[in-house]
């Protein structure tokens, strides 16, 4: 009788035999665990790194005054009528920037701790740089449209 056959005559399929010698299945088997590690190990650093720059930015975020919720009772109006009394409430210090009389505020924009304040005034348009969590007015920049374009 012939191998892969039974009495009754028909040939079944046999499994191939393995093309791989054990020694390249040993050093496959490595490269795949070798790499399994380093993804790891890899996605361990990315935590740890989101880890250092939270903790980071927190240490950084205690420099900042820190602000805290207003009492109800009191209005803005109060506020504004005795500008000492916020103090109590707010939990922070308040501080008088320097603006032209008759200036008044197009826009305000936060980046990092300095503070822009955009105004508007008769004699042109200017920007107050801001040390946030001091208060001090570092500059003034002054904005100043042509009357007349070159050209026309």
């Amino acid at each position: 009788m012939a191998a892969g056959s039974d009495d009754s005559g028909e040939r079944h399929a046999t499994a191939p035999a393995n093309p791989y010698t054990p020694r390249q299945i040993f050093w496959l088997k490595a490269l795949v665990f070798g790499m399994s590690a380093l993804m790891l190990l890899g996605i361990v650093g990315v935590f740890v790194g989101f880890v250092m720059v939270a903790q980071e930015a927190g240490s950084q975020q205690g420099a900042s005054p820190k602000i805290e919720r207003a009492s109800a009772s009191r209005s803005l109006a109060d506020t504004e009528s005795d500008p000492g009394s916020a103090k109590a409430d707010v939990g922070v210090d308040l501080h008088d920037i320097e603006l032209p009389a008759g200036a008044t505020i197009a826009s305000i924009a936060l980046a990092g701790n300095r503070l822009a304040i955009h105004y508007r005034h008769e004699s042109g348009d200017g920007i107050a740089i801001v040390d946030w969590p001091g208060g001090q007015v570092l500059s003034h920049l002054r904005i100043r449209h042509p009357t007349s374009v070159v050209g026309e």
